[in-house]
């Protein structure tokens, strides 16, 4: 379903984001987050964290690594699956590895009609990477 997609395509920047972030990235984290955040303006639990880690630290990127560093201290479901894709991805920071990544990330099983929004999400994910890239 669209909501489904959505909440999949939500996830998928905000992992990707952290990592970003992580690396210093912060340029391409802001805009994934931002995508994160408007994509999926329903999530209440993150926005709620995120804007409370902010209003302490001033910053949105700061506020996004303290909750992924939360998440895990807390068990959460998404940064374990994060921990694991992450440590499976860092060798690799090239732009093309990183649409790669975010392909991945994505959970598509076949560009469907229900699943097509997503891909092409993913896809801009992709191309604000590579403008990035060539800045």
């Amino acid at each position: 379903s669209v909501q489904t997609c959505t909440a999949k395509d939500s996830a998928v920047y905000l992992q990707a984001a952290y990592q970003f972030a992580q690396d210093g990235d912060f340029w391409a984290a802001q805009k994934l987050l931002e995508s994160a955040t408007n994509l999926d303006k329903k999530n209440i639990r993150l926005r709620r964290a995120l804007g409370d880690v902010e209003a302490k630290l001033g910053r949105p990127l700061e506020a996004l690594i303290a909750w992924g560093e939360a998440e895990k201290l807390n068990g959460g479901k998404l940064a374990e699956e994060w921990v694991v894709r992450r440590r499976n991805l860092e060798a690799s920071t090239s732009p093309n590895r990183w649409r790669q990544t975010m392909a991945d990330l994505a959970i598509i099983d076949s560009p469907t009609p229900e699943n097509r929004r997503c891909t092409e999400r993913t896809e801009d994910a992709g191309a604000w990477i590579d403008r990035k890239a060539l800045w």
